[in-house]
């Protein structure tokens, strides 16, 4: 993105405004639903560099344990975020209509505050990827997830792998 400033200028207004902005969710819900999505698409580093965030503001850790941790209302977001994510015309109104009814629910600004994320984050992990842009080997340790781990947001199983360090970057 540095190669094209008035576009990173762009994005980082947009993510700011997302993520710190005025808006209906909690900063924790905010970034943790930014996990979620980038756990579909199995991104160690967004997920990394979102679980610090989360945990700055103040997320509770036992969350970051998989989906059996999370309060109920973030769970029911598990359903939206595995359509956006691999098959978004599936998406009805009636998935919608789930969260905003019952107990623990939604209301429709929170509704549509999430799915703006839980997009932006599924995109942006394509444009993560095209850059070859992986999780530093010197980055996994005891207090950050590697590429096993995000298990607990998506239905297969993954393998830790080895990343070469001398892969390119572009930011």
């Amino acid at each position: 993105m540095g190669y094209h400033p008035s576009y990173l200028d762009q994005f980082i207004k947009i993510q700011n405004f997302i993520l710190r902005g005025d808006g209906p969710l909690p900063f924790v819900y905010r970034h943790y639903i930014a996990i979620m999505a980038a756990g579909r698409h199995k991104c160690s580093y967004l997920i990394n560099l979102q679980k610090q965030e989360f945990l700055l503001q103040g997320g509770n850790p036992d969350w970051l344990n998989g989906l059996d941790h999370l309060p109920k209302k973030l769970r029911n977001l598990y359903e939206i975020n595995k359509l956006l994510a691999h098959r978004p015309w599936l998406l009805k109104t009636s998935h919608l209509e789930e969260l905003t009814r019952g107990n623990q629910n939604w209301s429709l600004a929170e509704v549509v505050h999430a799915i703006v994320i839980l997009t932006h984050f599924h995109s942006l992990c394509s444009f993560v990827f095209s850059c070859g842009v992986n999780q530093e080997l010197n980055q996994i340790d005891d207090n950050t997830t590697d590429l096993g781990e995000t298990t607990n947001f998506t239905d297969e199983t993954s393998e830790s792998k080895q990343v070469d360090p001398n892969e390119g970057r572009c930011f």
